[in-house]
């Protein structure tokens, strides 16, 4: 179903996401073709996450697993920006990316071209091997048991 606010289009939100905390890592989950409005979810429920769990002045790293992913519409790059952008002011500082394909790692090079200054994307066809990767950086995915 199609919706209007101020004469503004609202679509409803394509492509499915999972976003959770371990450690110091965030892990982002795309499952799917995504739109605007289903990037704005994503990100402000990553947002929101990261304020909870790693918002304590202590680096840390994400896990962007896009083996199930099926790219996005154009007009997501400026959400993607205020994603980037908030979450290095946050303590963003590594990232591994999983691709299954070579067109999903060459789009998100090219989508990530411009964020190279805020964070680098390391890519990984094995979750196992990006955990490693982020672990010699010395982002723990161990969670403690209180």
């Amino acid at each position: 179903m199609i919706t209007k606010i101020d004469d503004k289009i609202i679509w409803p939100a394509h492509g499915k996401s999972n976003v959770f905390v371990r450690g110091r890592v965030l892990f982002l989950e795309f499952h799917g073709a995504f739109n605007l409005e289903g990037t704005e979810k994503t990100v402000q429920t990553s947002l929101n996450l990261i304020q909870k769990e790693l918002n304590d002045g202590t680096p840390w790293a994400q896990i962007i697993d896009l083996r199930q992913f099926e790219l996005s519409t154009p007009d997501t790059q400026d959400i993607i920006s205020y994603y980037y952008t908030n979450a290095y002011s946050l303590g963003l500082r590594c990232e591994a990316v999983l691709t299954k394909t070579p067109i999903i790692e060459e789009f998100n090079k090219k989508l990530m071209f411009q964020f190279q200054s805020i964070v680098t994307p390391h890519y990984f066809l094995r979750k196992a091997d990006a955990v490693v990767f982020l672990s010699e950086q010395g982002y723990s995915t161990y969670q403690p048991l209180d």
